[in-house]
């Protein structure tokens, strides 16, 4: 298995819109790894996780052959997740469209497609199935354990997931604070040989031990720890930190020098993740 990490931002990307700050400013010197879109991954070439305000520059830059694509998988209808204007594309007369995208999600975040787009799933050649947490699919060969996070929006239930394909195995667990037991449960044994854990609050001393709808660095090792425990992931998986806030000082040099000590890795845009099977 494959995932390609699209955007490693949180909502106003990195350096972000408006923003003077130091973190931004560097980030608009240097360029390289500190230039971060909004957060989505690619998974085979088959599968996007998040689909959002970033993403033609995304299939511009890394490649991303959206007509190829099985199946879009979003985690929350927040805004940096997903952008349902970019949907209304498939439309014909603007598009010629040859097959049906599966759409999977929370029926919140499905609701705020048909509700923003104005229009059918059909009219857009998707197809909604709606996913619960803890409840297993299979599409294609790819299977999905949706598992709930503890995040927003309001009214809705923000999603993580364990993906699995041919022996080979990852969790992407951004936009969660500290998981809720069952989801702890529900991960427990997998023995899965990569995971993407949420760090959006980074290194910053006023939020570095930050645990509520985000994390901090601090608490990304301790989820990271957790996993260990719970045998959620082997000894030897890859471990990669995403998804982060200019307010937590996200600059990638500062980032490695925490997270390198302790064996985890920093995401950046483009950076390529290879699952061996398990």
């Amino acid at each position: 298995m494959r995932v390609r990490v699209l955007g490693s931002a949180a909502a106003e990307a990195v350096p972000a819109l408006w923003c003077e700050c130091e973190t931004c400013a560097e980030a608009k010197r240097d360029g390289g790894k500190d230039i971060r879109r909004r957060c989505s991954y690619l998974v085979d070439d088959d599968t996007l996780v998040d689909f959002g305000p970033d993403i033609f520059s995304q299939t511009v830059s890394f490649g991303v052959d959206l007509p190829r694509l099985e199946r879009l998988l979003i985690t929350h209808s927040h805004e940096d997740h997903l952008s349902p204007v970019d949907l209304l594309w498939r439309m014909r007369g603007f598009s010629q469209v040859s097959r049906q995208l599966k759409v999977y999600a929370d029926r919140g975040a499905l609701a705020r497609i048909e509700r923003e787009t104005k229009q059918s799933f059909a009219a857009l050649s998707l197809e909604p199935v709606e996913l619960v947490p803890g409840r297993r699919v299979v599409d294609g060969g790819l299977e999905i354990i949706p598992l709930a996070a503890q995040h927003g929006p309001e009214g809705e239930q923000a999603l993580n997931y364990v993906l699995r394909r041919g022996g080979a195995g990852i969790l992407i667990a951004n936009d969660t604070g500290w998981w809720p037991e069952e989801t702890w449960a529900a991960v427990s044994g997998l023995g899965l040989r990569a995971a993407v854990v949420e760090c959006t609050m980074g290194v910053s001393p006023k939020s570095i031990d930050h645990q509520a709808h985000h994390l901090g660095a601090n608490v990304s090792l301790r989820f990271r720890d957790e996993l260990l425990r719970l045998g959620a992931i082997t000894p030897d998986a890859l471990v990669v930190v995403n998804h982060f806030s200019h307010n937590g000082h996200c600059l990638q040099a500062r980032l490695e020098d925490f997270f390198a000590p302790h064996g985890i890795e920093v995401a950046y845009d483009g950076m390529d993740l290879d699952i061996p099977p398990g």
